[in-house]
């Protein structure tokens, strides 16, 4: 179903946090999997989906997650995110938004997506694997505009 409200989009921290490094400095990628650790061991999740709807909010807990991956202890209460965590969710999103979007990771545009699905004559499979696909652009998109607000 198109722009179906129960869609969602999962984001793992550990492969994009792979490729957004992709360092050869060693401490750096020892830092981030020390940060992955303590992130584990606080309970928090390393991965989180975000759900498609009008509505887009930050995810509360996995806000939590990026606090102690950009180096901030572990927190129960329910601040405001830090600059350094809402600009590592801006990050990840872009990096999401790449690897779904990219001629070279990617299916292409949700733009050509749409060219693809309106302008041609496509057999039903194809036509269902296209409209959930467009779908997880979509979400990847609005939240990568929340992260950018």
């Amino acid at each position: 179903e198109a722009d179906n409200p129960n869609d969602s989009l999962m984001l793992h921290c550990v492969p994009l946090g792979a490729k957004m490094l992709r360092s050869s400095d060693k401490k750096e990628l020892e830092e981030w999997h020390s940060r992955l650790a303590l992130a584990k061991e606080s309970e928090l999740p390393l991965h989180v989906f975000l759900q498609a709807g009008t509505s887009v909010d930050l995810p509360e807990k996995f806000m939590g997650t990026l606090e102690v991956l950009v180096g901030n202890p572990p927190s129960s209460s329910s601040s405001s995110p830090s600059f350094a965590a809402l600009t590592l969710f801006c990050k990840i999103m872009q990096q999401c938004v790449y690897q779904q979007e990219s001629d070279e990771e990617g299916t292409g545009t949700l733009e050509n997506d749409e060219k693809l699905l309106f302008e041609q004559e496509v057999e039903v499979h194809k036509k269902h694997c296209i409209i959930y696909r467009m779908g997880q652009k979509k979400i990847a998109r609005a939240y990568l505009r929340l992260a950018q607000e």
